[in-house]
């Protein structure tokens, strides 16, 4: 089991995300299901990496890297991004033993964050940050 549909839904349904930032779940996507960002507002994709099994075999670890990005025609500054990157933090350190339609999230473990990036395929600013994620 995996807590990939626990990590989106908590995103996703965070107020403030919504309505600071427009965040819901239109905006909220796995990277390897988006082909065209959107040109208006805030986008979050997350990316799920390696994956290993907890030792004794109960429940799995993944590294989780969740990117925010803007489109660059229309915003270089990265403040709000920054601000988006700190809640999805808050929201996600915050979540233990949260149950997804895919698996129980047990904890969330904050491991850094990107610089400032230009993304020159998307055509937009973003930074990540990553976390390692424990579910069963």
């Amino acid at each position: 089991m995996r807590a990939h549909a626990a990590v989106h839904q908590l995103i996703y349904t965070d107020p403030i995300l919504n309505s600071v930032y427009g965040i819901n779940e239109s905006r909220v996507w796995n990277a390897q299901s988006l082909d065209v960002m959107p040109r208006k507002g805030y986008t979050i994709l997350t990316r799920w990496e390696e994956e290993t099994m907890q030792r004794g075999g109960f429940g799995r670890r993944e590294v989780l890297t969740v990117w925010a990005h803007h489109p660059r025609e229309s915003m270089t500054d990265f403040a709000g991004i920054n601000e988006i990157l700190d809640r999805v933090e808050e929201v996600l350190l915050g979540a233990i033993h949260v149950q997804g339609v895919d698996g129980w999230l047990n904890q969330v473990v904050y491991n850094g964050r990107s610089p400032e990036l230009n993304d020159e395929g998307y055509k937009t600013i973003a930074r990540n940050a990553a976390f390692l994620v424990s579910s069963r």
